[in-house]
């Protein structure tokens, strides 16, 4: 049994992580895949399936539906995306010792490596092949500020700014900087409107109002393990991109590490601005932990107290106290 890891065996998991996390762009093996899946269907007691080869996710769907007859596209459907992190975590186990079932986790590997995209239906099977050309920004997140961050040889791609997946109708218009505020704050993802600021933060600050500026100290804890910091909060552990969430408060105390902390500053900002039919009121919060600038719509009357400590609290379902006596835990 293994107990624990080595400081060696601790190093080799940014390793892993990133040769088995990225998506593949060497060319489909057909051959590989195709004997993969015919083990998989023989694994879930199933024939082997005729298989129907397609150059993107959105090409197969248009040959599912013309042998299914259909102008609907189907929604059972699977990505190796989903999947490809717990062939990181069978590898990594493998590599420290753990007996794995060479033969399955074999099948898996020759699966995931060779076929993006998978849609059963019958005894037929859609399949996509790799994309060609994946990008990624410093933090290893799915980034282009040109084209699609991941690339098919049909010409189809998915678009994404920091790792946040947008629509290619709203990535053209951010890149080319003609949506409008009410087209950003309408979009109900927070980290899509996250991402669309980031990128063009004056979309709503050139015509607002700052009405009132909360700075405040806190102190975040972190520990340094092999040469990097790793972030620690009430809530969930950082490392690198790889947030570790926590059900209950996590008890520091047992680290081997000892913890250091940084002070940093909240900052929370309440703007007002006129976009047409009326006075609207939004916030801007700077996150301690990460440094991210968040941008969240206010109630009107809320907005109008003028308070941005306030409206924080409001937008994040606390009192103005509780999100007070929050701050003095944090200091």
């Amino acid at each position: 049994m293994i107990n624990e890891l080595t400081k060696e065996q601790e190093a080799q998991i940014p390793v892993f992580l990133e040769k088995y996390t990225n998506l593949p762009t060497t060319p489909s093996d057909k051959d590989v895949a195709n004997a993969a899946i015919d083990k998989l269907y023989e694994r879930m007691g199933e024939g082997k399936p005729e298989k129907i080869w397609a150059r993107s996710p959105r090409e197969a769907q248009g040959k599912y539906k013309q042998y299914a007859n259909t102008d609907k596209p189907s929604s059972n459907w699977y990505v190796s995306t989903w999947w490809i992190s717990w062939l990181a975590m069978y590898r990594f186990g493998e590599y420290v010792g753990v007996k794995i079932d060479q033969e399955r986790l074999s099948i898996f590997d020759d699966y995931l490596s060779n076929a993006q995209f998978i849609m059963p239906f019958g005894d037929v099977c859609f399949i996509s092949e790799n994309p060609i050309r994946v990008t990624y920004n410093n933090d290893n997140r799915l980034h282009n500020e040109d084209r699609a961050a991941i690339e098919f040889k049909d010409g189809w791609g998915t678009y994404a700014l920091y790792g946040v997946r947008l629509q290619k109708d709203i990535f053209y218009k951010v890149i080319e900087k003609t949506i409008t505020k009410n087209e950003v704050m309408g979009i109900e993802n927070t980290e899509q409107r996250y991402a669309i600021l980031r990128y063009n933060p004056s979309i709503l600050l050139e015509d607002a109002e700052l009405v009132d500026r909360k700075e405040s100290i806190v102190s975040v804890p972190y520990i340094m393990r092999n040469n990097e910091k790793i972030v620690l909060s009430g809530k969930y552990s950082r490392h690198g991109d790889l947030i570790i969430v926590q059900k209950e408060t996590p008890n520091w105390s047992n680290l081997e590490e000892k913890i250091q902390y940084d002070v940093r500053e909240r900052v929370n900002e309440l703007y007002k601005i006129d976009i047409g039919d009326g006075t609207k009121y939004f916030i801007s919060k700077k996150c301690p932990s990460t440094d991210r600038v968040y941008y969240e719509w206010i109630s009107t009357e809320i907005g109008e107290q003028m308070n941005a400590d306030l409206a924080v609290a409001w937008q994040c379902g606390l009192t103005l106290e509780e999100y007070q006596n929050e701050l003095q835990a944090e200091t």
